[in-house]
């Protein structure tokens, strides 16, 4: 039995939509909507991670991520999406969920494995 703000019933369909609306998740787009978004704002972002343009590097993006995440109330606009390669996206994701930072990179965004190629 699922309870979001006060709200249960047994029914574990009903539950988790009770608690989808409860909560104020915004649906993600899906289909040809989701894949001509993301195109655009890759091609927006010319393609680059755009956290680790901002640390100085250059690296391909991989994702195309919410800035505020979805489940965090954010909405599905491009103004709220940007391009991540896939370790900064992993870290954001981690964040976004609450979780503590996988140790993989130090505060200057570099790896800290002695046997990553960058070090």
């Amino acid at each position: 039995m699922t309870q979001c703000a006060g709200l249960a019933t047994g029914d574990a369909q009903t539950d988790w939509l009770l608690t989808h609306k409860a909560m104020k998740i915004v649906e993600r787009k899906r289909g040809r909507a989701a894949v001509e978004d993301r195109a655009r704002v890759m091609r927006r972002d010319c393609g680059l991670c755009q956290a680790c343009l901002l640390r100085g590097i250059i690296k391909p993006a991989t994702v195309v991520d919410h800035i505020t995440a979805l489940v965090n109330g954010g909405d599905d606009s491009d103004t709220n999406k940007r391009c991540l390669c896939d370790e900064c996206h992993t870290e954001k994701t981690r964040q976004d969920l609450g979780l503590k930072p996988s140790g993989a990179c130090d505060d200057n965004g570099f790896p800290t494995a002695p046997g990553h190629h960058w070090n």
